[in-house]
């Protein structure tokens, strides 16, 4: 019987296999990693002779192709998706298109693979093979069918004027989204992108706009706009008939209590204005029938009014409040609320402020100054104590929103407010 040695030389003397077996010719290489040479003589069994001459063979190693260059594809709400991935050309090669990592059956061996209908993302993935030699890229590549969620429409948020002007009107979308701004339902005119708010031209009569919430990132818009109303108004309406809530406020002066004030409702009338005293807090309501507030000081003139609001203002209904013999009863003076033995005034500016507030006392008296800083449920957020010659700079660390300072010398108090924005 004949058999197969194996070596790794042409002259036979590096023996890697022998053959001891008739007809054994097979030789399993270790890993190569490059193109090598192998040389296999021919052996009798019987007597041991060897053919003359040694036959070479080749082991090839063809390179892998690289993995392909893919690009992802996305829509908006579901439905197919185009994903679409570039072969390598060096050697020339092909494409095959998987729903995994490895193994499995190709879904398809075009450039481009169109996924069945999708209703959440889901990746797939793509190997290149070269045409020559059948090599496979070492990974494939994945590629993602992105399903982007279709926005809601936005809340209207419409706004009134009374007689001709300009009314900037809003909508309000989900969170983390935009708006865009149309003339029209459908089609139309673009008139303004990425706002939440959009200021007409100068109208005489009421108009429609429309609003569509938009992702930024994805591009995906609401299905339908929302119309939003720029009311003119060239009436002025009734104002309300009655105006009711407590009167004698001194108990809640002061205290995390609040009240509540009530108006008639005036026919075809929708929004309502209110106005406190400098000294007092809208908790709740602010444009409704109703409104919650909070006294953290009183003045000796306070009272609250509403109107109605139409784009027009009514003329005021109010009522007047009792704050005789309040423990703090104090005379109002433009925005700041004055101690009725007051002997000195300030100035607070800028306010509004983006950044820090200055305060300056103007008053004789050498008498150092303490300033309480409170919000708006009247706790101290901050004490600073300075000579009254000093400018006091404070509110770098203030979110935004409406304080009250409360600043005295001696028995001297002022109080005002101060909005940073």
């Amino acid at each position: 019987g004949m058999t197969i040695n194996w070596y790794s030389d042409s002259l036979a003397t590096n023996l890697l296999q022998s053959g001891t077996v008739t007809g054994l010719n097979k030789f399993i290489t270790p890993s190569l990693s490059s193109t090598t040479l192998y040389w296999a003589v021919q052996i009798n069994l019987t007597t041991g002779c060897k053919s003359a001459a040694s036959k070479r063979v080749t082991t090839t190693i063809n390179p892998r192709p690289a993995s392909p260059t893919v690009t992802n594809g996305s829509r908006c709400g579901s439905g197919r998706v185009t994903l679409t991935a570039v072969a390598p050309t060096n050697p020339a090669g092909t494409l095959a298109w998987y729903s995994t990592t490895t193994g499995g059956a190709s879904l398809s061996t075009t450039t481009s693979y169109q996924t069945p209908s999708l209703s959440v993302s889901t990746t797939y993935y793509v190997e290149a093979r070269t045409t020559s030699t059948g090599c496979l890229s070492l990974l494939r590549s994945p590629v993602v069918a992105s399903i982007n969620a279709i926005p809601a429409v936005p809340v209207a948020v419409g706004a009134s004027r009374c007689g001709t002007g300009t009314v900037t009107i809003g909508a309000t979308p989900a969170s983390g989204l935009t708006v865009n701004w149309y003339s029209a339902a459908t089609n139309g005119t673009l008139l303004l992108s990425n706002s939440l708010t959009y200021t007409t031209p100068s109208i005489t009569a009421t108009r429609t706009y429309y609003a569509l919430a938009r992702n930024a990132t994805t591009t995906c818009t609401s299905t339908s706009r929302t119309a939003v109303t720029a009311t003119v108004s060239t009436t002025t309406p009734a104002r309300p008939t009655t105006l009711s809530g407590l009167v004698s406020i001194c108990p809640i002066v002061g205290t995390a209590n609040g009240t509540t004030y009530t108006a008639s409702s005036v026919t075809g009338i929708s929004s309502y204005k209110w106005s406190v005293p400098t000294g007092a807090v809208i908790d709740s309501g602010s444009t409704g029938l109703k409104i919650r507030v909070r006294f953290i000081s009183a003045g000796t003139n306070d009272s609250i009014n509403v109107q109605s609001n139409n784009g027009c203002l009514s003329a005021k209904r109010g009522v007047k409040l009792t704050t005789t013999g309040c423990a703090n009863t104090l005379t109002a003076k433009g925005d700041a609320i004055i101690s009725s033995t007051v002997k000195f005034s300030i100035d607070v500016f800028p306010n509004p402020s983006q950044n820090k507030f200055s305060v300056k006392a103007n008053t004789n008296s050498t008498e150092s100054i303490k300033i309480n800083i409170l919000d708006i449920q009247g706790r101290i957020l901050k004490t600073i104590s300075s000579n009254a010659t000093n400018v006091i700079d404070f509110g770098n660390d203030l979110k935004p929103g409406l304080y009250f300072l409360k600043i005295q010398q001696g028995k001297n108090t002022i109080t005002q407010k101060i909005f940073k924005l």
